[in-house]
């Protein structure tokens, strides 16, 4: 673009676009059925090794994923390198996704590998740089990065209406459905009245659960990053901010952490010796028939309820007592270097010599559970994400660095 542009304030600039279409195929074991020895203690009977089918039915007619995308974008300098961006469109469409589809137990297998469907993966990546300051001594970089991608199951097979890509223990499902953002939290929700209140049961004092409903989606709206890069003579100071907003995530940690009473709220100090009042409404709750319900006789809950039931109650009571939002603001990583003087390296007959000291995950904002990284639960490989459970989160780390250059 720039070999076309007569524009004294643009040092460079390049359209590119890009088209592919790949196939992907499948492991051989999913289109015949084998017999299989486990290999574990238990898979010898009287001193005899025994083999299994799989419990998930194969599938010789099984298609290869087909995978089409195309994408474009521009990237630019301009104003004496001042200004650069960054911008990218991209656009993925796999039909024939190949996935195991959970069926009934009567048929004698408890899923079934098939293609699945179709589903279209699309977003943006921008990235903008600004040097604000720029002399012989002192230099400012800015760099601010943005990406935001949807994805969705356009279709499925005939007869199916959603795909369950996983579970957690008891509680959430992750679900596929035509038409919505991938990965939805199915589980169960609190009922609350006209008013929005939660209702209490009258005679547990605990919370009543609602049939199992869409709790949102693991999908974050956006993720974004600023790095600041300050410059003066020899030293060097780096910052970097990253976020999340939006999306969602189930807390297998939470729910077990408050049935086992191991989380600091849980502790006896914290609940009253008569127990506890449940902040919610008791009343007659009718459902509708349509997934809602009607809560007529309300009335403020007085119960008193042992501080034990309640907190055991998060892994039995409502599913959204345990997804909480991804939304994250942290403090990624600060850098300070120093470059060694000239006349120092050629004495070492070195090019150049570098000395930074470094932390990492040093600060976080904006969690809504503070015992959570909301970062441990969106980052797993695979299909099945927005689940955490007995994820350590990221630790914070320091460390000095010595680059030389020979």
């Amino acid at each position: 673009m720039s070999q076309l542009m007569d524009a004294p304030w643009l040092n460079f600039g390049k359209l590119r676009a890009g088209w592919s279409k790949v196939g992907n195929d499948t492991d051989p074991c999913r289109l015949m059925g084998v017999y299989l020895n486990t290999g574990f203690h238990n898979s010898t009977f009287l001193d005899n090794p025994y083999f299994l089918k799989g419990l998930s039915k194969l599938n010789p007619d099984l298609r290869p994923e087909t995978k089409r995308s195309y994408e474009f974008g521009i990237e630019a300098q301009m104003f004496d390198n001042r200004v650069g961006i960054d911008v990218t469109y991209y656009n993925e469409e796999t039909t024939d996704l190949i996935m195991p589809v959970t069926t009934g137990a009567e048929i004698g297998f408890s899923s079934r590998v098939m293609n699945a469907g179709r589903a279209v993966n699309k977003g943006i990546e921008a990235m903008l740089t600004l040097v604000p300051v720029r002399n012989e001594n002192f230099e400012w970089v800015s760099n601010i990065n943005f990406a935001r991608n949807r994805n969705k199951v356009v279709e499925l097979a005939q007869g199916l209406e959603s795909l369950t890509i996983g579970s957690a223990p008891f509680n959430a499902t992750l679900i596929a459905q035509p038409g919505q953002p991938y990965g939805q939290i199915f589980g169960s929700d609190f009922i609350y009245d006209d008013n929005g209140n939660k209702v209490v049961s009258s005679e547990s004092g605990l919370y009543l659960s609602s049939e199992n409903r869409n709790l949102g989606s693991i999908l974050p709206d956006f993720n974004a990053g600023w790095r600041n890069t300050f410059r003066y003579k020899d030293f060097t100071l780096s910052a970097l901010i990253d976020v999340q907003k939006g999306g969602k995530f189930f807390s297998i940690s939470n729910m077990f952490g408050h049935y086992t009473g191991v989380l600091e709220e849980t502790a006896a100090n914290g609940v009253r010796e008569d127990g506890l009042v449940v902040d919610g409404v008791t009343g007659t709750v009718t459902p509708n028939g349509d997934g809602s319900y009607s809560v007529t006789d309300v009335q403020e809950n007085d119960k008193h309820v042992d501080g034990k039931d309640y907190f055991r109650h998060f892994y039995n009571g409502p599913t959204a007592q345990n997804v909480f939002d991804a939304d994250y603001i942290k403090l990624r990583e600060i850098t300070f270097g120093y470059n060694l003087p000239d006349n120092f390296i050629s004495k070492l007959r070195l090019k150049g010599a570098t000395i930074s000291a470094f932390g990492r995950n040093l600060a976080a904002w904006g969690l809504a559970n503070d015992n959570f990284d909301p970062e441990m639960a969106t980052t797993g490989s695979g299909n099945i994400q927005g689940f955490e459970g007995g994820n350590l989160p990221a630790s914070k780390t320091f460390g000095l660095n010595l680059k030389l250059q020979f």
